[in-house]
């Protein structure tokens, strides 16, 4: 039995008003891009929650930017438990390719440039967030 065009209209609507609500619902992950603006459908959260929005954005970017600042600690007590374990075969690595050190600073310098790079783009959308918010 084929649907009646008011049963269609219906489901239409019905699928509308869901992706609608799905689009506009606050974003539970950082959701904008490099200028601090919303990405993608965060646009309709943003203009649907406004201040909601912003400081949902501020508290993920401020927990991003903490877990960040925290990582260097972490990976420190990590690396020296490895340490003690990679001794004697970073030793025989070391004799087989004196570039490995040259090749670990240069990813120590890469990871530390990151980190940089991506905190001043959070601490920038934080205070992008908290203007917002007023």
């Amino acid at each position: 039995m084929p649907l009646s065009p008011r049963s269609v209209l219906f489901i239409g609507l019905g699928g509308l008003a869901a992706v609608l609500v799905w689009a506009a619902s606050v974003p539970d992950e950082i959701a904008v891009d490099k200028n601090c603006q919303p990405l993608g459908t965060a646009h309709v959260a943003a203009l649907v929650h406004g201040g909601d929005f912003w400081q949902a954005q501020q508290r993920l970017l401020a927990a991003e930017r903490d877990r960040l600042l925290a990582l260097p600690a972490k990976l420190d007590l990590a690396k020296e438990a490895q340490e003690k374990e990679r001794s004697a075969l970073d030793a025989h690595l070391n004799r087989l390719s004196r570039g490995g050190a040259e090749q670990e600073e240069r990813d120590q310098a890469a990871a530390q440039r990151y980190r940089a790079e991506r905190l001043a783009w959070m601490l920038q959308c934080e205070a992008k967030a908290r203007e917002r918010m007023n």
